[in-house]
């Protein structure tokens, strides 16, 4: 049995007679890739995590989701995919705006200190806005 939230997937593997379980998570910035076997009943899901994998192959228990109905296989690596790509694009407006923050603070430090006009000033603080 596995979960799918907004940042990592959950696989919780009970034994036969619950005497002990078997949680895992991974997040999903560790994924870097996910294949997808399609048998004749089922399907079964492998996570690419690096330190995880040995030559590509996830191990035998660690990074797989067996057991999954042959029609929703797709879909579930479809949702990861899909976790993964909007989980870097806000990474990467994170970055962007710290960026942009870190450039104005250095451009007001400059006019502070004087080493720019005013004018220089605000021609930049509006390129950088």
């Amino acid at each position: 049995m596995f979960f799918i939230t907004s940042s990592r997937i959950i696989i919780y593997n009970p034994s036969l007679f619950k005497t002990r379980e078997d949680i895992q998570t991974f997040s999903f910035e560790s994924i870097v890739d996910i294949r997808l076997e399609k048998g004749v009943f089922s399907s079964t899901i492998y996570l690419i995590i690096p330190g995880l994998t040995e030559l590509g192959k996830a191990s035998k228990t660690s990074g797989v989701l067996s057991g999954i109905p042959k029609e929703k296989g797709e879909n579930f690596v479809n949702l990861i995919k899909e976790k993964i790509k909007e989980l870097k694009l806000s990474n990467e407006t994170k970055h962007t705006d710290s960026t942009s923050d870190d450039s104005l603070k250095i451009l007001k430090m400059r006019y502070t200190k004087g080493e720019i006009t005013k004018e220089e000033y605000e021609e930049m603080k509006k390129v950088l806005e």
